[in-house]
């Protein structure tokens, strides 16, 4: 069974954070979205996929759907 695919907002810092890490654990393939690119080791090593992601610029939130889409079949949550 394929991993169900999941893309979070402000994934680099308190609880969207810990939601990533978490739900990568559960066996989801998570895409962390934060508009901080920086200190992203910890999500990295737990498998996290960290990406930009302003949720306030239209242009930048479709970039990111499009980028997870060219990998993953689908955005399960």
């Amino acid at each position: 069974m394929a991993k169900k695919t999941c893309l979070v907002t402000g994934g680099n810092s308190g609880l969207g954070k810990t939601s990533s890490i978490l739900l990568q654990k559960a066996s989801f393939q998570v895409y962390a979205g934060d508009i901080t690119e920086k200190n992203n080791e910890c999500l990295i090593s737990a498998g996290v996929t960290p990406l930009f992601l302003d949720v306030t610029d239209y242009e930048s939130v479709s970039e990111s759907v499009r980028s997870i889409l060219a990998t993953e079949d689908c955005i399960d949550i």
